[in-house]
């Protein structure tokens, strides 16, 4: 920036001799965070006072003006530092919050699927239940309509000793 500044003072004149230095801390700022952001805001002050504000090539403000400009350039980049670290601070957070909801993400699908597997076995045992019952009807219907032939016959086979007998005792 010393560089930068340097090749444009004959435009500038000597005004805003901390222009182009408050740009490297907002720089460093926004690529680096909050400490770089500060260590460029105290070297530009630097260099900024030491090459581009009367006396040239010392550092210390001499004249009331220097103050105004100096305050300037302190709390416009400082603002600019610290608007940086709070973008950079709730994009971490965003990134934390990003990572956190994958992995609830991650974990929901899993009990999904493991809730569909839960589903379909249940759905399975549902249909092997109803056909063991129909199979366990058919069987008691079976076994029932054995019993209605076998108590027919018996009562069939009955009847005629029956007869037989009370015929004898109305003879009799």
């Amino acid at each position: 920036m010393v560089a930068l500044r340097s090749s444009l003072e004959p435009v500038l004149e000597g005004r805003a001799p901390f222009s182009f230095f408050m740009l490297s801390a907002m720089a460093a700022a926004w690529y680096g965070g909050l400490w770089p952001g500060v260590t460029a805001l105290v070297l530009g002050l630097l260099a900024g006072d030491y090459f581009f504000v009367p006396p040239i090539h010392a550092i210390g403000l001499h004249q009331t003006g220097d103050w105004i400009l100096v305050l300037g350039y302190f709390l416009s980049s400082s603002f600019a530092i610290l608007l940086f670290e709070a973008l950079h601070s709730t994009t971490r957070k965003l990134e934390i919050i990003g990572t956190q909801l994958k992995v609830e993400l991650k974990g929901r699908q899993r009990t999904e699927t493991a809730l569909r597997e839960a589903e379909n076995q249940l759905r399975q045992h549902a249909i092997y239940l109803e056909e063991s019952v129909r199979q366990r009807t058919a069987q008691l219907e079976e076994t029932v309509h054995s019993l209605e032939t076998f108590s027919y016959t018996v009562a069939h086979n009955l009847r005629g000793p029956l007869r037989a007998l009370q015929g004898i005792s109305q003879a009799t």
